[in-house]
């Protein structure tokens, strides 16, 4: 894995994220020491379960306006 500074991070942030997204990515070094790794998403792990599927036709509705509930809570603060 190649290693680029922190300040280059800092001048061409943009540009080395897509490089890091395309290849094995960076670790990221301040003065000689390795401070982090920055690599591609792909293959994150998700952590929970899946939402169910709900049909919106099931959920439950009301009458009510919301922008009365969001008023309240603001004037509450």
């Amino acid at each position: 894995m190649k290693a680029i500074t922190i300040r280059d991070l800092h001048d061409r942030t943009e540009q080395l994220v897509q490089e890091a997204a395309r290849r094995d990515g960076f670790v990221i070094t301040e003065q000689g020491e390795p401070l982090a790794v920055l690599t591609a998403a792909r293959g994150a792990r998700r952590s929970g379960k899946p939402l169910p599927h709900r049909d919106p036709a099931t959920l439950p509705t009301t009458s009510a306006d919301s922008t009365i509930f969001v008023s309240e809570d603001r004037n509450g603060r």
